[in-house]
């Protein structure tokens, strides 16, 4: 369809979809409410193509749009290409609240994250592409200087629901360092996490780190949950 997706909507009974999945120019997707489709509680959106810099606006509004409407939807998946640097302001409009599931793929920081989880009570699984890395503080060096610096930060959860986490972390600019920094400030606050699935080369450099900080009595009683998670491979 030539079009935008919500002139062809027009001529489909969307009050009667359950299943959405959508390949399309960013610039199509402009008008689409996802509210009017009462009945769906799956939808897939795919940007299509190689998308010029001028269209990042599209892109963003279309991911703003998509969090910011009040739906049933339980599965949402929204695809970007890697030319399309999408960045999302401070997440404060989230409405679709029943999400069990989301793939997302946007330049979104750790704490816009925390934000969002925090949005999410009914989230089990969260796939994030392309998150904006967060460096430790200067001066914190060694386990035990990092279990001060959280614990001083705070270790409310962010997340009682969140079960599996996929994060894409190959990204420019992404060192040791702030892999694992970014990773543990979100892990460490979501106590229902069991699954966790990374690169493999991601997932030896995490597992080894997390080992120091679990013999921390005071830090310890926080992350326990992370010493059962159940380590997955991609790539």
């Amino acid at each position: 369809y030539p079009g935008r997706v919500a002139d062809f909507l027009r001529s489909v009974p969307v009050g009667q979809l359950e299943t959405v999945h959508v390949t399309a120019n960013v610039t199509a997707f402009k008008g689409l409410r996802l509210g009017k489709l009462r009945a769906l509680h799956t939808c897939e959106l795919m940007v299509s193509g190689e998308a010029r810099r001028a269209e990042q606006p599209h892109g963003q509004r279309l991911v703003m749009r998509a969090l910011a409407q009040d739906t049933h939807v339980r599965s949402l998946s929204i695809r970007v290409p890697d030319t399309l640097r999408i960045h999302l302001p401070s997440l404060h409009t989230v409405r679709c609240t029943g999400l069990r599931r989301l793939h997302l793929s946007a330049c979104i920081t750790i704490p816009d994250v925390s934000l969002l989880l925090l949005q999410l009570p009914c989230l089990e699984q969260l796939d994030l592409q392309r998150p904006i890395l967060t460096r430790p503080p200067r001066g914190i060096r060694g386990a035990d200087a990092l279990a001060q610096h959280l614990l001083a930060q705070g270790m409310a959860p962010i997340s009682s629901s969140l079960i599996t986490f996929v994060p894409d972390f190959m990204c420019r600019g992404a060192t040791d360092d702030s892999v694992f920094y970014s990773m543990l400030v979100l892990v460490a606050r979501i106590p229902s996490l069991r699954v966790l699935k990374m690169v493999a080369f991601y997932i030896a450099q995490f597992s080894r780190e997390l080992g120091s900080l679990l013999n921390i009595r005071a830090l310890f009683p926080y992350i326990r949950h992370l010493a059962t998670l159940d380590y997955h491979k991609i790539h």
